[in-house]
């Protein structure tokens, strides 16, 4: 599985990656950070921040031997009224292999995840508000072809800025079931995610920005996500032509129903992350990079642009 990017350890966990590159090489807490068409994916309050324009976003990740993964946003602004928003993103498995009782391979299959997500953002000056609604399908390919199993689910967005240096996001994914044609079900838990952006005035500019927040999924332990951006020549959107990023996810705070200890978080396994962006006219690139101890090194390519 590819948990190691935070793709794949339970039921449709797939959605659980943040597929944009500026936001992944920053830890995955970006649910403050304003990042473009793909905000529907992470906190749907955050798009209607980016009002003005269509923004347009591509995702993938770079491991085609071992599996494809992908995500395509839209955003659009609807007037006073605010933005809305269009996402897709999948996971393929190819090549699974099938083995009979006595270790015979019988052939390979393919198993596939992929959700459309509409979402909608109002802003309404310190706050903004979001929803948004995750249509789910699941399914294998090959030798296992015909058997897909569907679920819905809502998104709720909230954004605050308490002061001009200071961002809250929070987002909640409520939980819901993967009904498969079979007659069984798959339930897939509620998530809830806390972040937070400081961005420090630093010479005359807001260079510097510090993200952090908490990732809590129903009956697993709260995670710290945390991250930092030194960004250079930033537009009116404040978005920067040029930006690195390096943090740090899935850092458990707590075991079930007790608070960690000192010994457990420093020995607890935790994931690195690292990118850069660059902007050219209206075109963002951002690249990132997961370095986990007991996966290979995976890469993620953003490509975003406005209309």
């Amino acid at each position: 599985m590819l948990y190691g990017t935070g793709l794949a350890q339970s039921t449709a966990a797939f959605l659980r990656v943040v597929p944009d590159a500026a936001g992944a090489g920053l830890g995955g807490a970006s649910q403050a950070l304003p990042l473009g068409a793909t905000d529907l994916f992470t906190n749907p309050a955050l798009l209607d921040l980016n009002r003005g324009s269509v923004q347009v976003a591509l995702s993938n990740l770079i491991e085609y031997n071992l599996f494809q993964y992908g995500a395509l946003a839209v955003s659009f602004p609807l007037g006073q009224m605010g933005t809305a928003g269009v996402g897709l993103v999948g996971l393929n498995y190819p090549d699974l292999a099938r083995y009979d009782q006595v270790g015979q391979l019988m052939g390979t299959f393919n198993q596939y995840n992929v959700a459309l997500l509409l979402a909608f953002s109002r802003q309404m000056l310190p706050f903004s508000v979001g929803a948004g609604l995750r249509v789910v399908q699941m399914g294998f390919g090959g030798l296992e072809g015909g058997n897909t199993g569907r679920g819905f689910s809502l998104d709720l967005g909230f954004y605050f800025t308490p002061r001009q240096s200071l961002k809250m996001g929070l987002s909640l994914h409520t939980g819901y079931a993967i009904s498969w044609r079979g007659g069984y079900q798959e339930a897939v838990p509620r998530q809830l995610q806390l972040g937070f952006l400081w961005q420090p005035p630093l010479l005359g500019q807001r260079l510097i920005g510090f993200v952090w927040g908490i990732d809590q999924v129903r009956d697993e332990p709260a995670r710290l996500n945390a991250g930092v951006r030194l960004g250079f020549g930033f537009n009116q959107a404040g978005q920067p032509a040029l930006a690195f990023f390096g943090g740090m996810n899935r850092l458990p705070l707590e075991t079930r129903n007790q608070a960690i200890e000192l010994g457990q978080l420093t020995s607890a396994e935790r994931i690195y992350t690292a990118g850069a962006q660059l902007r050219i006219g209206s075109v963002r690139v951002s690249y990132a990079a997961w370095l986990h101890s007991r996966l290979p090194l995976r890469h993620l390519l953003t490509t975003k642009f406005e209309l």
